[in-house]
C-alpha cells in the first residue's frame, strides 16, 4: 500500500480493494488461476488502484462496487503486462519470487498474461460501458508503446522524443486511465477528466524515467526485480540517449551492446553517464514532468486528498533517491 497517499479514508478503501482483488478468482481452478493468484498475492505498490480511489475520494464520492471494479481492472492490466514484460526481457525474478516464465514456462506465462488482461476487461465492463471503452483503448495504447520499444532496441539513433512517446504509451497511459476512472466514477465533466488524464500521463512518464534510472543505479534486493536489464537488452532510456547525444557518444558506442554480466563494462558506462551529465539531465526531466503533473491539478476543487495527490510526484522522486545504491544521483 502506498504510504505516500496516507489518509484514513484511502487506507480503508485500499484494504477493501485488496480483499476484493484476492477473491477475484475464488472458486476457480487450473494452472492459469493458480499462477494469476500467485502474482496477486505476491503484493506490490497497488499505486494504480490507489489513484482510482484517491481521485474519487478527492470529490467526496464513496468507494462503491463499480469503483472497486475499476481498481481491479487497472491492477490486473498492470499484472498482465508485467508477465508479458518478463517474457520479453527474459526476467527470472519478480518481487523476490520466480517470474511467471520461470515458474510455468514461456508458453503458459503468455497465456497467464492474456488471462489477466481478459479478467481486467471483464472488471471494466462491470464498471460500465465508458470505463470498458477506456480500458480497451488503454490496452491498445500500451501494446503500441511496447511494440515501439521493441522496434527501437539496440538503436543508438533513437531520439529522446520517440523515447518519451514510447513511455507515455507504455506506462503513462495506464496511470492516466486510473485517474480518469476515478473522475468518471465521480461524475466529473470532461474538462476535469482531461486534467486528470494529464496528471496521470505525466506521473506515469516520471515514474518510468525513475524506473529506468533505478535499473542502472539500484539493486535487486531493493527493487524486488532484476536490475541492469534494460541496457543489456538494448532498451536505451533517457540517460543513454543523453550520453549518445553528447561528446561521449563514440566512447559509449564502443561499449554497446553490453552483456548483462559484464560488470567492468557496466562501471565504464555508469562513468560515461556521469561525465556526460546524463543523470542530472534525467532528474531534470523527472522534475519537469512532476511539475506538469502537479500543475494539471491546480484548478480542481481543493481537498486533503487532492493535496496528497499533488505531492505524490515529489514523494516518488524521494523514493528514487533512497534506492540509489551507487550514489550517483545528485
Amino acid at each position: 500500500m502506498p504510504t505516500y497517499l496516507d489518509t484514513p479514508e484511502l487506507s480503508s478503501a485500499l484494504q477493501q480493494f485488496e480483499h476484493s482483488l484476492r477473491d477475484i478468482f475464488a472458486g476457480q481452478d487450473g494452472l492459469l488461476v493458480t499462477e494469476a493468484t500467485r502474482l496477486i498475492t505476491a503484493g506490490g505498490k497497488r499505486l494504480r488502484p490507489a489513484l482510482v480511489m484517491a481521485v474519487c475520494l478527492s470529490y467526496g464520492k464513496p468507494i462503491d462496487d463499480r469503483v472497486l471494479a475499476c481498481c481491479r481492472a487497472v491492477e490486473l492490466v498492470h499484472l498482465g503486462t508485467v508477465v508479458h514484460d518478463d517474457i520479453i526481457d527474459g526476467a527470472e525474478r519478480r518481487r523476490g519470487q520466480g517470474s511467471s516464465p520461470q515458474d510455468v514456462g514461456l508458453a503458459q506465462a503468455l497465456l497467464v498474461g492474456d488471462y489477466l488482461l481478459a479478467a481486467a476487461s471483464r472488471e471494466a465492463a462491470v464498471a460500465g460501458t465508458t470505463c470498458a471503452d477506456l480500458m480497451a483503448q488503454t490496452i491498445v495504447t500500451m501494446c503500441k508503446g511496447q511494440s515501439q520499444e521493441i522496434d527501437q532496441t539496440y538503436n543508438t539513433s533513437t531520439t529522446p522524443a520517440l523515447y518519451l512517446s514510447t513511455i507515455s504509451q507504455k506506462t503513462g497511459s495506464l496511470f492516466a486511465a486510473a485517474c480518469q476512472f476515478g473522475a468518471l466514477r465521480a461524475d466529473r465533466p470532461q474538462t476535469e477528466i482531461r486534467k486528470w488524464q494529464l496528471f496521470g500521463d505525466n506521473l506515469g512518464i516520471s515514474f518510468q524515467l525513475a524506473d529506468d534510472l533505478l535499473d542502472i543505479v539500484s539493486d535487486e534486493s531493493v527493487l524486488g526485480k532484476p536490475v541492469w536489464s534494460d541496457i543489456p537488452n538494448g532498451v536505451y532510456g533517457a540517460a543513454i540517449l543523453h550520453t549518445l547525444a553528447s561528446k561521449q557518444r563514440t566512447n559509449l558506442i564502443k561499449l554497446l551492446p553490453v552483456k548483462r554480466g559484464d560488470t567492468l563494462a557496466k562501471a565504464e558506462i555508469v562513468d560515461l553517464l556521469t561525465v556526460s551529465g546524463a543523470f542530472t539531465a534525467s532528474l531534470s526531466q523527472i522534475t519537469s514532468h512532476n511539475s506538469a503533473a502537479s500543475v494539471a491539478l491546480e484548478e480542481l476543487p481543493k481537498s486533503t486528498i487532492l493535496v496528497e495527490l499533488s505531492n505524490l510526484p515529489s514523494h516518488l522522486l524521494e523514493e528514487l533517491f533512497k534506492k540509489d545504491i551507487l550514489g550517483v544521483l545528485k
